[in-house]
């Protein structure tokens, strides 16, 4: 009879890496795959340009808004533990999607799938940094970034396939599955950890950094649609930068900041940040894309042609 032995620690890190990169993944999806289905959504559900534009932004703006403050919260009480909580509201909140009847309900889901993500990435990245150190850490980071780089491109092709077979809650109800995949190898691998220091809550400074961050994506997205000199654009990007430069100075004079914006000097920490700048700069073209091609329904072949990483190869 065998006596089996424990898993050493780097295996168990590699699996603890898998199961972040999976939970990444289904972020990636969801910024992109709700864009081939639009057409389709707003027929079945009767909803207005209005409406689908909230489907499309309750995710991104809950998303960007929510990022810092609940990085901050998973310090404190337990990364992995927040991650779990995560990956449950995001797999919920992709149920509910699914099973939605009207155009209210889409968006209030997206919003919670957008609550789920701003759990998920900076918590992800947070237990990255906990579990690994130098080059590993490096290469860990990215790792779950081409993840999430991958999510991105491919979500409207798995869109397009899943709608042109299924109904489109399809495109919804994908991210259960990789959502349970996450639970089950984070809950089975992942190390509980947390900051044995962690600094006071900072109110004031969420509360800046989710305004001002909500109000100048806002302005972003709302640009291409309503134009660069838009009075709503200008005050909303004008709002938010202002928001968040009332933040940094906030953030500079507190004894322990929710993020020490001083790190930004050390060459080797903005090293470290490239992949997630690549990954917001492929977002941002992604998010154009969108308000710029005309709305109708396309075949699969012709959605995949469209896709950059496609126009590339030929």
């Amino acid at each position: 009879m065998g006596i089996s032995r424990p898993m050493s620690t780097q295996r168990r890190r590699s699996w603890a890496l898998i199961g972040l990169t999976v939970a990444v993944v289904a972020i990636g999806f969801d910024i992109t795959i709700l864009n081939i289905a639009l057409p389709t959504m707003a027929k079945d559900l009767d909803a207005g340009t209005s409406a689908l534009q909230w489907m499309v932004n309750a995710y991104v703006l809950v998303f960007a808004g929510l990022l810092l403050p609940f990085g901050a919260l998973a310090d404190r009480y337990g990364r992995r533990r927040w991650l779990l909580a995560g990956l449950s509201v995001f797999a919920l909140a992709s149920l509910v999607a699914t099973c939605a009847d009207t155009a209210a309900l889409v968006v209030a889901a997206r919003a919670g799938l957008g609550l789920g993500a701003a759990i998920i990435m900076p918590t992800t990245l947070a237990s990255i940094a906990a579990m690994f150190t130098g080059a590993d850490r490096s290469r860990a980071v990215s790792v779950v970034v081409m993840g999430m780089g991958v999510g991105v491109p491919f979500g409207p092709i798995v869109g397009g396939y899943l709608l042109e077979r299924f109904w489109w809650g399809s495109i919804f109800l994908i991210n259960v599955p990789i959502a349970a995949v996450a639970i089950v190898v984070v809950a089975a691998f992942l190390p509980e950890s947390r900051d044995p220091a962690p600094p006071r809550l900072d109110l004031p400074g969420a509360a800046l950094s989710t305004t001002g961050l909500v109000a100048f994506v806002y302005g972003v997205i709302e640009a291409p649609r309503r134009g660069w000199d838009d009075p709503l654009v200008i005050v909303a990007i004008a709002g938010g930068v202002g928001l968040l430069a009332v933040f940094g100075w906030w953030e500079l004079r507190r004894r322990e900041p929710m993020i020490d914006l001083r790190l930004f000097r050390d060459r080797q920490f903005g090293d470290g940040c490239r992949p997630g700048r690549h990954a917001a700069g492929t977002l941002r073209r992604r998010h154009r894309h969108h308000h710029d091609r005309p709305a109708g329904r396309r075949s699969t072949r012709h959605r995949v042609a469209r896709q950059p990483a496609v126009r590339d190869l030929r």
